[in-house]
C-alpha cells in the first residue's frame, strides 16, 4: 500500500513513516505539513491511502478530505488526530473519511486501523463515537450489543468483529442472535436501525 501522510508536527510524521515502513511493510510516497501540500501530493502522486491530521494550517483536514473524495474517490482517508470532539470526528465523517483513530491510541490499533482500511473496511473506535444509549422506542441493548450493530453496519465479518473486541466468533454469533431477538429483525434490519439510531 503507498501511503501519503500529512500532519503539521515534523516529528509525528517523520515517527508514523518509520512505523509505517518498518513494522507494515507500507511504502510512504510523501510527508506533508499542510492541507495544501497534502491536495498537490495527493495529485501527483495517486496514493492508496492518506493519513490525514484535522488540524492543519492553510486548509485543514475535514476540506482537504472533502477534495481529495470529491476528486479521488478511491483513495482511503484515514484521520489522524489528538481531537476528540465530536464536531471534529463528525466533519472528518461527512467529508468522507474512512476511519477515525485518536494519536493516543497503541501501535497494534494505529496498525489495526490501516489494515483494515487497506482491505476496504471502515475503522471508527468507540472512543470516537458519540454512543447512543439503545434504550429508544423500548428496546434496551447492553454496550456490547451496541458495539457490534456499529460493527455488523460496517460490514465486519464475525471473525473481525472478534479481532475487533477481543472475543470469540462464537460470542458473537450469540450476541448477534440475542440482538436479533430483542430488535425482531434480519442483518439489513441491523443495519438500518444503526443508521436510524446513529450508531454509525
Amino acid at each position: 500500500m503507498r501511503i501519503v501522510i500529512a500532519d503539521d508536527h515534523e516529528i509525528f510524521r517523520e515517527s508514523i513513516s518509520s512505523l509505517l515502513t518498518e513494522k507494515g511493510g507500507y511504502e510512504v510516497l510523501a510527508t506533508c505539513k499542510n492541507g495544501l501540500e497534502v491536495l498537490k501530493a495527493v495529485e501527483e502522486l495517486q496514493p492508496d491511502l492518506v493519513l490525514m491530521d484535522v488540524k492543519m494550517p492553510a486548509i485543514d483536514g475535514i476540506k482537504a478530505t472533502e477534495s481529495i473524495k470529491k476528486d479521488f474517490p478511491s483513495i482511503k482517508v484515514l484521520a489522524l488526530s489528538m481531537s476528540d470532539d465530536p464536531v471534529d470526528i463528525a466533519g472528518m465523517i461527512e467529508a468522507g473519511a474512512d476511519g477515525y483513530i485518536l494519536k493516543t491510541a497503541d501501535v497494534k490499533d494505529f496498525m489495526q486501523a490501516v489494515t483494515l482500511i487497506a482491505d476496504g473496511k471502515r475503522y471508527f473506535p468507540a472512543q470516537t463515537l458519540k454512543m447512543p444509549s439503545g434504550h429508544r422506542e423500548g428496546i434496551l441493548l447492553s454496550k456490547r450489543e451496541i458495539e457490534i450493530v456499529r460493527l455488523i453496519a460496517m460490514e465486519y465479518s464475525a471473525e473481525e468483529i472478534a479481532t475487533q473486541l477481543f472475543i470469540s466468533p462464537l460470542t458473537v454469533e450469540k450476541h448477534k442472535n440475542n440482538i436479533r431477538r430483542k430488535l425482531n429483525t434480519t442483518t439489513v434490519g441491523l443495519v438500518k436501525f444503526a443508521i436510524r439510531e446513529g450508531i454509525i
